[in-house]
């Protein structure tokens, strides 16, 4: 393991913990991390169980990489794998949770489900997303 996945470890560590004990400091680390940083968190995030996903910071990583009409390769880069997909007629939806309820090995559990949804018409990111989905 090199040395700088060694200290992004160590980051995500830190703000992982930070974020389950106070969201109060939850809020005060995420706005120190650098915007390079933000992609590497959101993938770390599987399913939102660490609770760091939010659809503020997909917003940011989409406007500061200008994502939009990128590729799904070139958002995947970004975003890492969906937790969710399907495909019809030419357009793709991806969703990624956040806010999530997780047991002990970071599995969501059966409760409300809370994502945002990537629209790709024709392989191609579509626009910035203007909400999110509870279900």
């Amino acid at each position: 393991m090199s040395l700088k996945n060694v200290f992004l470890l160590f980051v995500f560590l830190c703000i992982a913990n930070a974020c389950k004990t106070d969201k109060h400091n939850e809020q005060v680390i995420y706005t120190n991390v650098s915007k390079s940083m933000d992609s590497e968190i959101w993938k770390q995030d599987f399913c939102g169980c660490l609770g760091i996903r939010t659809p503020e910071m997909a917003k940011k990583i989409i406007k500061e990489n200008d994502l939009v009409n990128k590729s799904i390769n070139e958002f995947e880069k970004y975003f890492g794998v969906p937790d969710n997909m399907k495909t019809s007629n030419g357009v793709t939806i991806m969703k990624y949770y956040f806010n999530s309820t997780c047991d002990s090995n970071n599995r969501l559990k059966d409760t409300d489900k809370s994502w945002i949804e990537f629209v790709f018409e024709n392989g191609r990111l579509r626009e910035v997303p203007d909400g999110f989905c509870i279900e």
